[in-house]
């Protein structure tokens, strides 16, 4: 399987891990919270209101190992904490003072299921094998991620238009490598995954353009369509 990787979207600097974690943990909260005020008596609820408090959050964690002796690394060094600054970078804000100050948003890949925009909510680290002088060789490092839901570009006409008349689907987007993949079923329409990936139905086109789809009715089951970023509206309005 292909490694994790992070990709920072502004800079689009990759920083790929050396193994894939053996788990990943999903947990999502729910955007509502219960009710602590009311009568003190005369109250027949048996348990506190439940309010509606936003739309929730999706997290994810995952751990990841990294050591000075693992190949495959393109920084050589004795001291495995500078093949895990990149991620505490992450995490820190690291703008002018003049500029206003944000984390950056990073995608995370992970194979062909896992692409998403998140931010590093949380990070930790535990430091395993030690040289005479106290410098790490090994460390474990747990990653809090949390989800963002992807804008939707302004879509217009003339987006739309733009779309039909590409000259084929590597016009879109060089880097390949952002983009994710769906497994097709009968009776599947491209206006539902649009809608599944981009949260907009009438981005089908963009599905279709990618895989050089005339007639959606033919698509055969089982075939592999390509999904494109978002990323790839930008500039064709």
């Amino acid at each position: 399987m292909e490694r994790v990787v992070f990709l920072i979207e502004d800079s689009n600097t990759r920083i790929a891990c050396m193994l894939n974690p053996e788990k990943l943990e999903i947990r999502r909260s729910v955007g509502v919270s219960r009710s602590h005020s009311g009568q003190l008596i005369n109250n027949d609820l048996t348990d506190d209101p439940v309010l509606y408090t936003g739309r929730g959050s999706t997290e994810f964690t995952l751990e990841l190992l990294f050591d000075v002796d693992l190949p495959g690394s393109s920084i050589h060094t004795q001291n495995v904490r500078d093949l895990t600054g990149p991620l505490w970078d992450l995490s820190e804000y690291k703008t002018h003072r003049f500029q206003r100050q944000q984390l950056p948003v990073v995608r995370f890949f992970w194979g062909k299921t896992w692409d998403m925009p998140v931010a590093i909510n949380s990070v930790a680290e535990r430091f395993e094998r030690f040289t005479e002088t106290g410098v790490p060789q090994r460390s474990w490092i747990t990653l809090g991620l949390w989800r963002i839901s992807e804008a939707v570009p302004p879509i217009n006409e003339q987006s739309l238009y733009n779309l039909t008349k590409m000259p084929s689907p590597t016009a879109l987007e060089p880097d390949a490598a952002s983009w994710g993949t769906h497994e097709y079923v009968q009776g599947e329409r491209l206006e539902e995954l649009a809608n599944r990936y981009y949260g907009y139905s009438g981005l089908w086109r963009l599905i279709a353009v990618a895989n050089n789809i005339d007639d959606p009715r033919t698509i055969q089951p089982g075939i592999l369509l390509k999904i494109p970023p978002l990323s790839v509206l930008r500039g064709l309005s």
